[in-house]
């Protein structure tokens, strides 16, 4: 199936309009680093959640996506990815197993973890894309630590 085709299986209308900008980046090889900035309900969790599910849909590759406390990720951004699929009409495409969302369609993962210690972050190179849910809540040495351990991809983000 081609990505046109599968533009059409999904309801783009339901997509946010900030998401069309942060698609155009993640696409971009080149850019490294993609900082979303605004105010509380100002829809970043929810057009990051849209866009990495379309991203993990048409490219195959993996995403992992931390938070600095674990145990917050079941009724925080793992509800955001419910609801977006959902509302996407994308629910065909994805499998949600506790704490990963496996890509039926191409077999790549949204995997999702808590960042209690920078320094047991390991075997990263296997992801495409890393985001850090809450960038606030993180250190700066949690930061440096997923930036050096994120290699082995050309245009990992």
């Amino acid at each position: 199936m081609t990505e046109n085709a599968l533009i059409y299986r999904f309801d783009y209308r339901q997509f946010n309009p900030n998401g069309w900008q942060l698609i155009k980046y993640l696409r971009t090889p080149s850019v490294r680093f993609i900082v979303l900035y605004g105010g509380s309900s100002s829809a970043k969790s929810y057009s990051t959640a849209q866009a990495t599910l379309i991203m993990t849909l048409f490219d195959g590759e993996n995403t992992l996506i931390f938070r600095k406390v674990g145990a917050s990720i079941e009724k925080s951004i793992y509800e955001d990815f419910r609801v977006s699929c959902r509302q996407l009409h994308m629910e065909d495409y994805f499998k949600f197993i506790k704490n990963t969302i496996r890509c039926t369609y191409n077999g790549a993962r949204i995997d999702f973890t808590g960042l209690d210690d920078s320094e047991k972050i390991k075997g990263i190179s296997n992801y495409k894309r890393v985001q850090l849910e809450e960038f606030s809540e993180f250190e700066e040495s949690d930061f440096k630590q997923i930036r050096k351990r994120l290699r082995g991809k050309e245009g990992q983000q």
